[in-house]
């Protein structure tokens, strides 16, 4: 709009100042104000400057998301996040590390609250781009976006992943080990929020880790089992055999046997 880099620092600033007071106090902004935050926010995550306002911007809409929720098209935004974890990974630390944590805290929100505000929703952005590939639809007017807000971005994003390594679409070497690092955050900083899915999380587990073959490797894919055992009890590995029974609380408790190699599912025991 022909402003200046000093008048677009100063917004940029203000964004940033007022994304804190929203996510500290969101009771002290009123909804218009909370609306142009949440359009700011998005802007400078769409800035192609990787700068610390996009720094800034990555993890105040990772701790207020369901603040912003009713302004921006979060699953658009998921999306965007978790593509560019994908890219980060192994590369620019600071950034890997901040949009890791914006994405544990987006799929960890409650979102009951938030899809009771999604009748009045607003327009924030009409398209985006994510590696190349332009995403339509991205608008508030979308149909799909209020069926996001009423289910769960974790449950959405599980059952996606699961559905990509099943052969919906090729998933990289890259995005398995970026995939199970997100999978052990979210076992240190809220395990809770996998009870009731603790079959389809060994099974993606085990369908993430096929194919590695070195000792390190294997071992790392041993301490998740473990891990995940310790939270729920719900598995139990076989060594010597190189199987897994894993308890599907989702299927009346029954116990489905998998074979770790070919992660196929050997037998399943009801009664």
């Amino acid at each position: 709009n022909g402003k200046s880099s000093g008048d677009g620092r100063s917004m940029y600033r203000s964004a940033i100042i007022l994304g804190i007071i929203g996510v500290q106090e969101p009771h002290s902004l009123s909804r218009s104000i909370k609306k142009h935050v949440a359009e700011s926010l998005v802007a400078l995550l769409l800035d192609g400057k990787r700068n610390i306002f996009r720094l800034s911007a990555v993890e105040l809409i990772g701790r207020g998301y369901l603040i912003w929720l009713p302004f921006i098209h979060g699953a658009s935004i998921f999306k965007l996040l978790y593509s560019w974890l994908i890219q980060l990974y192994g590369g620019d630390e600071q950034f890997y590390q901040t949009t890791l944590k914006a994405i544990l805290y987006i799929l960890t929100a409650n979102e009951s609250s938030a899809a009771s505000q999604s009748t009045n929703l607003n327009d924030s952005l009409s398209t985006l781009s994510i590696t190349g590939t332009t995403v339509s639809s991205i608008s508030k007017r979308s149909s799909s976006s209020l069926l996001f807000a009423q289910s769960s971005p974790f449950l959405t994003w599980l059952t996606d992943l699961m559905a990509s390594l099943n052969g919906a679409r090729e998933v990289s070497l890259i995005e398995r080990k970026c995939s199970l690092d997100l999978i052990r955050n979210l076992l240190d900083f809220k395990p809770v929020i996998f009870q009731g899915s603790e079959g389809l999380l060994v099974e993606i587990v085990m369908k993430l880790t096929t194919g590695g073959s070195n000792t390190t490797e294997n071992t790392g894919n041993n301490s998740i089992f473990q891990e995940i055992e310790s939270h729920f009890g719900v598995i139990s590995v076989h060594q010597p055999s190189n199987r897994i029974a894993v308890c599907l609380a989702e299927n009346n408790n029954s116990i489905a046997v998998f074979d770790l190699k070919t992660t196929n599912r050997i037998s399943l025991l009801q009664g």
